[in-house]
């Protein structure tokens, strides 16, 4: 479990969290990740410097469930790719 909870790298423009995976045992974990936010800026930058596009990496791990947090991820996930017309 996080101790930290979402953190945020302004340089990469990243979130990232902190856990410990056993209790006393001393080893701290990171784990980074990319999320609606983080991914906007990333594919603006990749539009701005003409880029033929990006890749998406791992949607099979999106909530594919039919509840309102499933729903809302996807639609916040999949709409922070820029439009293409």
């Amino acid at each position: 479990m996080s101790f930290t909870g979402r953190l945020w790298d302004v340089e990469s423009q990243s979130p990232y969290f902190s856990y410990k995976k056993h209790k006393g045992s001393g080893g701290v974990y990171q784990v980074w990740y990319d999320d609606a936010p983080s991914l906007t800026p990333k594919y603006k930058f990749a539009d701005h410097m003409h880029l033929r596009g990006v890749g998406v990496f791992q949607v099979d791990t999106l909530d594919y469930t039919d509840t309102p947090e499933g729903k809302q991820e996807r639609a916040d996930m999949w709409g922070a790719l820029p439009d293409r017309k």
